[in-house]
């Protein structure tokens, strides 16, 4: 069963993605765990999220961090529920690329709160192609708050 951080993690990306904005690019990312400054979700990538060469695309890539990491800093906040975001922007976001995941792969993400101080938050993403372990990509995510 659901932990109730999960429940509301889902109903809030749930509530991003249905918005006729940028953020709905993630409609098929399924949120698989979330607790205190961790969240899982996983993607199988298809055509809408590959570049030319049939992998997944980097700005898809960026995305998923940006948002991902967003949502693993509001598992700590207990002001957040599905409607609400505590105010925060990103000063810094770097990723690097490892390996390509292909059309029909499934990526695993796993999105981690390193530190929150009073002004910046810091985190950490990597992502896993689901079936080998092998990893596609880290990034780290500076949040000013």
């Amino acid at each position: 069963m659901a932990s109730s951080k999960l429940r509301v993690i889902q109903r809030m990306f749930k509530n991003w993605v249905d918005l006729p904005r940028f953020d709905r690019v993630l409609d098929k990312v399924t949120i698989t765990a979330a607790e205190s400054g961790k969240l899982t979700a996983e993607l199988t990538v298809s055509e809408e999220h590959a570049n030319r060469a049939g992998t997944l695309h980097g700005g898809i890539t960026c995305t998923v961090v940006d948002c991902l990491s967003t949502l693993a800093l509001t598992t700590i906040d207990e002001r957040s529920d599905e409607n609400t975001l505590p105010p925060a922007a990103s000063i810094n976001l770097s990723v690097s690329f490892l390996r390509p995941a292909k059309i029909g792969e499934t990526i695993e993400i796993s999105a981690n709160l390193l530190k929150k101080g009073r002004a910046l938050a810091y985190l950490s993403v990597d992502i896993y192609e689901k079936n080998s372990g092998k990893l596609v990509a880290k990034a780290s995510h500076t949040k000013y708050l």
